[in-house]
């Protein structure tokens, strides 16, 4: 843990610990004075990187069998690039806004929360009046290819952050208040909202110990009507910072009249609860959302929505990416990684994280394979090409297939043609190649430059720093 950080990385509850904010809107806001400290990009760099424990002169000495049961550890590696940076700043951004006008500390609070009660017990109809002053908090949406990681990047994002802090004192005055800093859920499968809202209930009781889902979502009597009060109550009453729903694609599967209901439930969620939203899902959730004029101004408003865009081979972020996991090789000969390597990489994957993860395992399996009949275990272009077209990615190559072809895709797929509308109109497009990019493909006779590796998180240089850098702050530029 760095020094200068408050909590641990990963934390699910704390003590809250108290900083000096220096911006005037955040002062003697309790619940924003708890929060981590903003990260510069360097930290985040850091701070959001996953390592697995690894000892390559050890480990390569062990026979072949061990050596590829130790190729799946690789899936534990988190490399984080400038999108990565981009979703925890905005998440940042969004719990900070959001509670600027829900401070504990104003004399509103505690009367507001009352009468609020007083509603959803009563089943007043107009309980939003009291929950609805804030409801104007920036959410945004990661949308993105299938495997290029959005999960993952929030679930790291939101991993700087602990889950639920506890107030006793605030600068010696006794205070006393659970506070909520996050809260994620799956849309369900099948787009229901009685489904999500029953999540909910299960998330907060497993995080505060209490027993709201027997209370409000168990019985057969309990609708929507009602279970939506009682969130905004919870919400409310422990300062809930931030809600994340994952997989919002499944919102298309919704039964008849379902897409419609969970559409009109999360802007409804937004207006009465007041708490910014997250949305993550794939490109086919695009459709969906931007059906309802409500949602698409909220997700593409103060913090818009980040596209998590295949990556390009000649670009910082690819780079990024290959320099993090390349030092984990479990063949007994290490392969220095070449332009020509990670290019080759790059084109059979199509750039798509989650694939070329599996062609690197999958190639340094058929390494290793080629170590036990006396053949060199080097990785080759080659090799990496040989998995690619092997019967075991048979299927990825039809989805890949598709993602190359865009007037093959689009009409298969019309999501696809609205994606690539998105792209060309968002502002954010973080992975296009920077202008101090490691590897030139124009230049075919540096193909076999070899690139160095660092050896750990800490070794992230200087100039990858100012590369991720540059790169947020010219999205503008770019296309």
């Amino acid at each position: 843990m760095n020094s200068m950080e408050k909590y641990e990385i990963g934390c699910k509850q704390a003590d809250a610990i108290y900083s000096e904010v220096l911006q005037p809107i955040y002062s003697g806001n309790p619940l924003i004075e708890a929060l981590p400290e903003n990260r510069s990009i360097e930290v985040l760099l850091h701070d959001l990187r996953t390592d697995i424990p690894f000892n390559r002169e050890i480990e390569c000495q062990l026979p072949s069998q061990e050596r590829e049961d130790c190729l799946q550890a690789i899936y534990q590696c988190f490399i984080p690039w400038s999108v990565h940076i981009e979703i925890a700043k905005n998440m940042s951004k969004a719990i900070r806004s959001g509670y600027v006008k829900r401070n504990t500390l104003d004399t509103s609070f505690n009367s507001e929360l009352r009468q609020l009660a007083s509603c959803v017990q009563n089943k007043d109809p107009n309980f939003s009046r009291y929950t609805g002053e804030n409801a104007n908090a920036p959410g945004f949406s990661v949308i993105g290819y299938s495997g290029m990681g959005k999960t993952s990047a929030v679930n790291h994002a939101l991993s700087l952050f602990p889950q639920v802090l506890f107030h006793n004192e605030y600068h010696g005055q006794e205070f006393h208040h659970s506070q909520l800093v996050w809260m994620k859920l799956e849309c369900p499968h099948d787009g229901s909202v009685k489904g999500l809202c029953g999540q909910f209930f299960s998330e907060f009781d497993r995080l505060m110990s209490d027993n709201t889902y027997q209370r409000f979502a168990a019985s057969t009597r309990s609708t929507t009507d009602l279970m939506i009060p009682q969130m905004a109550l919870l919400a409310r009453r422990h300062s809930l910072g931030i809600l994340v729903i994952d997989e919002i694609q499944n919102i298309s599967a919704a039964k008849s009249g379902g897409t419609e209901k969970m559409l009109n439930f999360l802007g409804h969620l937004m207006n009465t609860i007041g708490v910014p939203i997250v949305l993550v899902g794939t490109q086919e959730a695009i459709d969906v959302l931007s059906s309802k004029l409500m949602l698409a101004r909220r997700n593409t408003g103060q913090q818009g929505a980040v596209l998590m865009d295949h990556l390009l081979g000649n670009s910082m972020d690819w780079s990024l990416f290959m320099r993090g996991i390349w030092r984990y090789q479990w063949t007994n000969e290490f392969t220095d990684l070449t332009a020509e390597l990670s290019e080759t990489l790059n084109k059979e994957s199509f750039g798509i994280i989650d694939v070329a993860v599996k062609l690197f395992v999958g190639a340094q399996n058929r390494a290793i394979l080629r170590g036990e009949a006396g053949k060199s275990e080097t990785i080759t272009p080659e090799m990496i090409r040989q998995v690619a077209n092997s019967n075991q990615f048979r299927m990825l190559r039809k989805q890949l297939d598709r993602l190359r072809n865009p007037q093959k895709r689009d009409m298969i797929d019309p999501d696809f043609a609205l994606w690539d509308m998105l792209r060309s109109d968002c502002d954010i497009k973080p992975h296009l190649p920077s202008r101090n990019s490691i590897m030139n493909n124009e230049r075919n006779d540096e193909l076999q430059t070899e690139i160095s590796i660092p050896k750990a998180k800490n070794d992230v240089d200087k100039s990858i720093i100012e590369s991720v850098k540059q790169q947020i702050v010219s999205k503008d530029d770019a296309y």
